[in-house]
């Protein structure tokens, strides 16, 4: 049923809260900084805008919902209810939840618990729509068979990240200067540094912020190769982290690619043989704050595929299409004040931010 909030309700006067505990009864860390929260929260003014537009609940969640995708009815769904289909929700509170499609929405299906940090971004892989990929605060990427609920593998992101740190001055796909045998010494020092303990000391936290899937077909030596290719960016890393997920359902880690800027968004051309990454011009590479003292130049980088030695398909930077697609967008890079770079920088990078600080929990 449709429902639209009364202005006359919502303009209502509230009654200033008081708690029965005080900074005198309450003695832990975390209980004092619970009720500072909650003593914040139940006095903020109350005044809201009503929604301009007919509305209707669905679903929801305790905790703040973070992504969401829909599964359409497949073959495979055999047991699926009359309805179809499925949403997928993830949250705040390391949640994955399984519902069922409109008209059913109400109805819980099952959960996909196995997260420890907050979950951020989901995958549905279109050629193994039974399996999900989830990222988020945790070190590691799950794949899931989430009809059942259960976590297939768990792909650690850290010691691909760490690699990618410690070369991060080389970067052979931008540089067009650098010899072939130099960009082959720079794979291999990060082939090492990958098989490396990770330190977790010298290394950001993990924030995933996109997943993207590539659902192209390679030859390789003859046979077509029908493995996905998935897409992850960090946030504030200026690098994308190449995997595969093959036929059978096995994810593995493919390669990197540097950038020369943080990555906001992909776009796969419609022959899955090439993408486009929209590039952070305004912010120092590595930084989500720092500001850049002029802005970078380049605004999207470009990847085609290509298929390596021993029928390995990766990805190489494509300057040629890159240049051709700056050609048709606006260039102009206006400068911002202070006010309109914070904004900026909120609406851009806004997943670490979810992470639960120690003692919030409470």
């Amino acid at each position: 049923m449709s429902k639209q909030a009364d202005p006359a309700k919502l303009s209502k006067p509230k009654t200033r809260f008081i708690p029965t505990a005080d900074e005198r009864t309450v003695h832990t860390k975390g209980n004092k900084q619970a009720l500072r929260n909650q003593l914040l929260e139940a006095n903020q003014p109350t005044e809201k805008e009503p929604l301009p537009f007919d509305h209707q609940l669905l679903l929801g969640h305790v905790s703040m919902l973070t992504d969401l995708v829909i599964v359409p009815k497949f073959p495979e769904h055999n047991s699926a209810p009359s309805s179809g289909s499925y949403i997928i929700t993830a949250d705040r509170d390391e949640h994955i939840r399984i519902t069922r499609g409109m008209p059913q929405a109400h109805i819980i299906e099952g959960y996909c618990l196995g997260h420890s940090q907050f979950v951020s971004r989901l995958c549905l892989p279109v050629r193994l729509p039974r399996l999900l990929i989830s990222g988020g605060g945790d070190d590691y990427l799950a794949l899931w068979d989430w009809k059942a609920g259960k976590i297939r593998q768990k792909l650690d992101l850290r010691p691909a990240l760490t690699a990618y740190m410690a070369i991060e001055g080389v970067r052979p796909s931008l540089s067009p200067e650098i010899e072939p045998q130099e960009t082959k010494a720079s794979q291999e020092a990060a082939d090492d540094a990958r098989d490396a303990k990770p330190d977790t000391k010298t290394t950001p936290k993990v924030a995933v912020s996109g997943i993207w899937q590539i659902a192209s077909t390679f030859d390789s030596d003859g046979e077509q190769d029908t493995a996905t290719d998935i897409v992850v960016a960090l946030e504030g890393i200026p690098a994308l982290f190449m995997l595969q997920l093959s036929a059978k359902g096995d994810l593995s880690f493919r390669q990197t690619l540097p950038l020369q800027g943080n990555p906001l968004d992909i776009a796969v051309h419609p022959s899955k043989a090439l993408f486009i990454v929209s590039i952070d011009n305004i912010h120092d590479a590595r930084s989500t704050t720092k500001p850049r003292s002029e802005p970078g130049k380049t605004l999207i980088q470009a990847y085609s595929a290509a298929t390596a030695p021993l029928g390995e398909s990766r990805w190489q930077e494509d300057v040629d299409s890159a240049a051709t697609w700056l050609e048709i967008i606006d260039q102009a890079a206006s400068a911002l004040d202070l006010t309109q770079l914070r904004s900026l920088r909120e609406l851009l990078y806004d997943v670490e931010k979810i992470r639960k600080r120690p003692g919030s929990e409470d």
